[in-house]
């Protein structure tokens, strides 16, 4: 009977224990196995990965039969998530690529100002676990990619490998496979995304700050993401929100936006606020995008 691999990486041991230097190679999501042995909780498995053929110890707790694990699959490019559907992907769980499955999330909701104020209350960004910032990490693409989503606009939580992409443009048929076919983004990579890609989704680049209120103002997704200088440091991504009776734009004596409402989690999550400056200008920052979408 042929398993699947269920943890984003599991590691393939030479020995059925758990020490430094017992590693013999990471064993992604979806990778098929057959399991010859077993030695309390780990298994003795073969497999082949990228052709090459393998033989180790692992956890049977991150196997599952390989007909109970499915992967979305395309032959154009088209958007891709993670694992659509799982209800283990919650406001109360911690960060992960799978986008939202828990019942009640808002969604498919008309377009207006007021459906997009209806996901920001109810993603709850300054109480959720999902978005709490710690240990150094932050989580302004999930917060921008969970509003995204819910508002029906694709803005990439994972997306496709180069080499998924030129088979896909090829008209061949790709499985999204975490680590094989799709990569996690953060913010550094979604910006290079919204210049590369975003057209073909819907995004508009856009240079003007009042066209993004605008846009979030009639209920539309409208961001600025900054790409940092130092690749390995993250980047950051906000979504401007709707103008409310209380929270307003800053306006220049002409009525033109120099500061819109955000909605961001980072190392502060705010549902909606009006920075005092422009972040995105900072020196930290090589580059940064305004785009809007609807």
């Amino acid at each position: 009977m042929r398993y699947k691999v269920t943890a984003h990486g599991l590691f393939l041991r030479k020995e059925p224990r758990q020490e430094p230097g017992n590693e013999r190679a990471v064993l992604p999501e979806g990778c098929e196995v057959e399991i010859h042995d077993r030695s309390g909780k780990w298994c003795r498995v073969t497999g082949k990965l990228d052709g090459a053929s393998f033989d180790g110890w692992v956890s049977g707790k991150y196997l599952a039969p390989a007909d109970a694990v499915s992967f979305a699959s395309a032959s154009r490019l088209v958007p891709v998530h993670w694992r659509e559907g799982n209800a283990g992907s919650t406001r109360a769980g911690p960060a992960s690529a799978s986008p939202l499955g828990e019942a009640g999330m808002p969604r498919n909701l008309p377009h207006a100002s007021a459906a997009l104020d209806t996901l920001i209350a109810w993603l709850k960004v300054e109480q959720s676990r999902r978005y709490r910032p710690g240990g150094g990490r932050t989580y302004c693409n999930i917060y921008a990619y969970d509003l995204a989503y819910a508002s029906g606009v694709y803005l990439p939580r994972v997306w496709w490998t180069d080499k998924a992409i030129a088979s896909l443009e090829a008209g061949q048929s790709v499985a999204a496979q975490y680590d094989v076919t799709v990569r996690e983004m953060n913010a550094n990579a979604i910006h290079n995304w919204l210049v590369d890609y975003g057209p073909r989704f819907g995004w508009t680049r856009s240079f003007s700050l009042t066209d993004l209120q605008d846009c979030a103002n009639r209920g539309g997704i409208a961001t600025i993401c900054a790409r940092r200088k130092d690749l390995a440091r993250s980047g950051h991504i906000v979504i401007i929100a709707p103008e409310t009776a209380s929270v307003k734009a800053r306006r220049d004596a002409s009525g033109r936006v120099t500061m819109p409402v955000q909605s961001q989690a980072g190392s502060v999550n705010f549902a909606r606020g009006v920075p005092a400056s422009p972040w995105w200008s900072d020196a930290r920052f090589g580059s940064f995008v305004l785009a809007t979408n609807g």
